[in-house]
């Protein structure tokens, strides 16, 4: 069975944190840095921005996985993977500018994140609806 919806979500995510692994590793190599931040906020910054991605997007990928399996109508699960994508985008870009600015981008890191959550609540709400609902489910 094809998930476009997955697939199609994966990949976007996927270049999304190839991005943050090509600034890390660009900044590791400007700073001389082999291991963790070694005391540069923009280094420790640009790790923890793809850290971060790498924590959230495999529980999605595999909640959109399991709904989509499942075939709920597809706005179901476009508009929590819209708000993950733009979530997981703009926390990013707060990161990137977070150590560059006073005061910092801490409103735009706040919106990403809930963004990311209310996503991960939604398909969890999603898949927990739809194994519960299944027919010849007791």
């Amino acid at each position: 069975m094809m998930l476009p919806l997955t697939g199609l979500s994966a990949s976007l995510l996927c270049l999304l944190y190839v991005g943050l692994a090509v600034n890390v590793i660009r900044l590791r190599r400007s700073k001389g840095v082999g291991i963790e931040g070694g005391g540069d906020l923009q280094l420790r910054m640009a790790v923890r921005a793809h850290g971060n991605l790498s924590e959230y997007a495999p529980l999605a990928l595999l909640l959109l996985a399991v709904c989509e399996l499942n075939q709920p109508p597809n706005l179901l699960l476009v508009v929590p993977m819209a708000l993950l994508l733009l979530g997981r985008l703009l926390h990013a870009v707060a990161f990137a500018l977070l150590w560059q600015s006073q005061p910092p981008h801490f409103p735009l890191r706040v919106v990403g994140t809930a963004l990311t959550l209310t996503a991960l609540l939604s398909l969890a709400g999603t898949a927990l609806w739809l194994v519960l609902t299944a027919s010849g489910t007791p």
